[in-house]
């Protein structure tokens, strides 16, 4: 597997005493599992951050993200817990630009349940989101439904509009925080770890046996970082009883790649 990245100008985090300084991103990917990257100056820095303060790990990753990914294409691998239940395994192709304004295409390839496409676009379409059904529901045309009404929620833990591994990072942030505010927050780092959903080696980081759940009862979770984007491409959160709540795994992710205009328009639903 290999990943394409454009390379942009790079700067100095704001908190230098506490984040790393950024490398450059590859052109390419490597997937051997001692990659020049995972072992430069700041990585190093990271792999610290991560061991001994993950909320500065996290910030760092963040900010990256900020400065370097205007958007991305990749498949989506998930499987959630809804209503009780565990659901299939998912796996959605997606396209994803946060500027000029927050816009995402989704395309079921295993595991749709009632939707095919969906398209969102902050600000267009009266911020509905835009649905080509599955099967013979797909002859009433476009469907439009409410981007954070009962269909959306009971289809998914996050909605469309919550699409993104930055918001993925900011939920992690926001989690680890709060715990941290609490004097609950513990964490073990292990290095460097490969899963079969991405393929390849990336930072593992525990956060173990939570003293009190938190949202949908996760008691555990479990975070995966590219050592080479800093980008949060997997978590697996479970409950108290070891019971999965959610996987999801960004895998193929290209990062800044071209994206038409089209790929937002409705006609994209119908392609």
């Amino acid at each position: 597997m290999r990943r394409l990245f454009l390379l942009l100008p790079l700067c100095l985090l704001m908190a230098p005493d506490r984040s790393p300084s950024l490398p450059r991103l590859p052109e390419s990917r490597s997937d051997a599992p001692s990659a020049p990257s995972a072992l430069s100056p700041a990585n190093q820095r990271m792999q610290a951050l991560a061991t001994s303060d993950p909320v500065a790990f996290v910030e760092a990753a963040i900010a990256r993200y900020d400065r370097e990914v205007h958007g991305y294409t990749c498949l989506l691998i998930k499987q959630e817990r809804l209503g009780g239940s565990l659901m299939p395994e998912e796996q959605i192709q997606c396209w994803f630009r946060e500027e000029p304004s927050f816009r995402v295409l989704m395309e079921w390839t295993q595991g749709a349940r009632l939707a095919h496409r969906v398209l969102y676009v902050k600000g267009a379409n009266d911020n509905q989101l835009l649905v080509k059904l599955t099967g013979v529901l797909a002859l009433g045309g476009t469907a439009r439904r409410d981007a954070d009404g009962s269909d959306a929620r009971s289809s998914a833990r996050y909605p469309a509009t919550e699409f993104g591994m930055r918001l993925g990072m900011q939920r992690t942030l926001d989690s680890l925080k709060a715990a941290r505010s609490r004097g609950e927050l513990k964490t073990v780092f292990n290095g460097l770890r490969t899963v079969p959903e991405l393929g390849y080696p990336c930072w593992e980081i525990v956060r173990p046996n939570y003293p009190r759940p938190e949202d949908d009862g996760i008691s555990h979770a479990t975070y995966y970082y590219d050592p080479e984007t800093w980008l949060q491409v997997g978590s697996v959160l479970r409950d108290a009883q070891g019971r999965l709540v959610g996987r999801y795994f960004f895998c193929d992710v290209k990062p800044n790649c071209p994206i038409p205009d089209t790929m937002f328009h409705e006609k994209a639903l119908w392609r």
